[in-house]
């Protein structure tokens, strides 16, 4: 329980400055909203009267506590340029977000884990050379990149087979489809997003495992597994992957925030309308309230997960467990 509340208490301790310094470096960006509320054309009056109904005028501080303190009671605000509730906009988005996160990481560990293990069994074979090059050149591609030759490819390009255009088909290039609207739909709409999301992590998570597990190979309860005649298959499977998973998972927690940079881009070429879309949106329209409630978002998933990821370290490693009992 003590290790519990020591990493709660630090956990709220990261997330007070991460609010504070995105509060801080927001309110000193050059400009502000009244331009975007008001227009161009706007007199110095009307734009006054704005920020003094704003408060955009009190000490920062005051308006840091202020703001704080509305956001741990559940209020987020208004919106300054779309008139609604900033938990309303949060609401209606960010469901596509965090679907085509997940989609994201399970598609990358679904892939990245059996080719790890493959190419960990054969290392220095043709497999593991393949697979290392594939990975290798899969890094040096940004996910725009990947995006755009996806929506090429199987989209708007029109990958064709004995002259049916397969790919416009099955992969719409921008929009999203609610699963509770059309499940095949949904899917087909979200399938390009997702792996080019997914790309730059199935090569980060392949090499890694395959490294970890090549060391633990060589472990002496492997070697004795052998020995008793054990079949590869339940050597690699139950004996090697399990212990070879622990800088799998930290990266996995860790490569959240880059999902979530990456969510960005590839939310504005697919067009998906999710919280990536939203923030973008409200940092040209200087929408305070909004880009700081989503950096909040952010911020607080950010932590959880990988709070979450420590905790199961714990599940994983007896040692561990034992230490924090």
């Amino acid at each position: 329980m003590h290790q519990l509340r020591r990493k709660l208490a630090h956990l709220v301790g990261v997330l007070l400055v991460v609010s504070f310094l995105t509060f801080l470096l927001v309110n000193l960006l050059p400009g502000g909203p009244e331009r975007a509320i008001l227009g161009t054309n706007a007199t110095p009056d009307a734009v006054a009267e704005l920020r003094a109904d704003l408060h955009l005028d009190d000490p920062i501080p005051v308006r840091y506590t202020r703001w704080l303190g509305d956001a741990l009671s559940g209020d987020l605000g208004q919106s300054y340029t779309q008139q609604a509730p900033v938990a309303t906009l949060l609401a209606d988005r960010l469901p596509v977000s965090l679907t085509l996160m997940l989609y994201a990481q399970v598609l990358a560990l679904g892939v990245a884990i059996p080719l790890g293990i493959l190419a960990a069994a054969r290392a220095g074979g043709w497999f593991d050379r393949l697979a290392s090059t594939t990975a290798f050149g899969l890094l040096s591609l940004p996910n725009f990149i990947v995006a755009v030759v996806l929506v090429f490819l199987f989209s708007v390009g029109g990958l064709s087979v004995f002259g049916v255009n397969v790919g416009g088909y099955f992969f719409p290039a921008t929009g999203y489809v609610s699963f509770a609207d059309s499940p095949p739909d949904h899917f087909r709409a979200m399938f390009l997003p997702s792996l080019a999301l997914a790309a730059g992590q199935i090569a980060v998570y392949m090499r890694l495992l395959r490294s970890d597990m090549i060391a633990t190979l060589q472990e002496d309860f492997i070697g004795m597994a052998r020995a008793k005649g054990m079949p590869t298959r339940t050597i690699l499977l139950r004996h090697a992957l399990k212990p070879s998973s622990f800088s799998l998972l930290t990266v996995a927690g860790i490569n959240v925030g880059a999902l979530i940079g990456g969510a960005v881009i590839i939310e504005s070429i697919f067009v998906l309308g999710g919280v990536g879309d939203l923030l973008v949106r409200s940092i040209f329209t200087r929408d305070y309230l909004v880009i700081l409630s989503t950096v909040l978002v952010i911020a607080v998933g950010f932590v959880v997960v990988n709070f979450l990821v420590d905790t199961l370290y714990s599940v994983l490693d007896p040692r561990i467990r034992d230490q924090h009992a």
